[in-house]
């Protein structure tokens, strides 16, 4: 039997938190902030916390290069004292990362743009 879309998602998300013992957890959510995938350990809610705040930042991202003139939107990270997030734009939805603070973070973004192809291919 085909997957369905929502089955494909949580495929790609499943697989990309397996892949790199860095990835804590990751979202995929649509430019509105709904929730399509989470693959996050947790706390109640936290997963439709970070599809709201992943939106938000997607809005800023935008909003910032449009002002600075920087071109289309691609992706965002951002670093705090406790761990990282990546946001890529996958054309369709964000996806949204979350890892470790000391994580290799040239192999995140590998595994991360393997994904995001994967999820723009989903779409097709």
């Amino acid at each position: 039997m085909a997957q369905n879309r929502k089955e494909r998602f949580d495929e790609i998300l499943r697989e990309l938190r397996n892949s790199n013992s860095d990835i804590e957890g990751a979202v995929l959510v649509t430019p509105d902030g709904l929730l399509l995938a989470n693959q996050i350990a947790s706390i109640n809610g936290a997963a439709e916390k970070v599809a709201a705040v992943s939106a938000s930042l997607l809005g800023l991202g935008k909003k910032v290069n449009a002002t600075l003139e920087n071109g289309t939107f691609q992706e965002l990270h951002l670093r705090g004292s406790e761990r990282s997030t990546l946001l890529l734009d996958t054309g369709k939805a964000l996806l949204t990362i979350i890892m470790k603070r000391e994580a290799n973070v040239g192999m995140v973004y590998i595994d991360a743009r393997i994904a995001a192809e994967a999820i723009a291919q989903a779409f097709v």
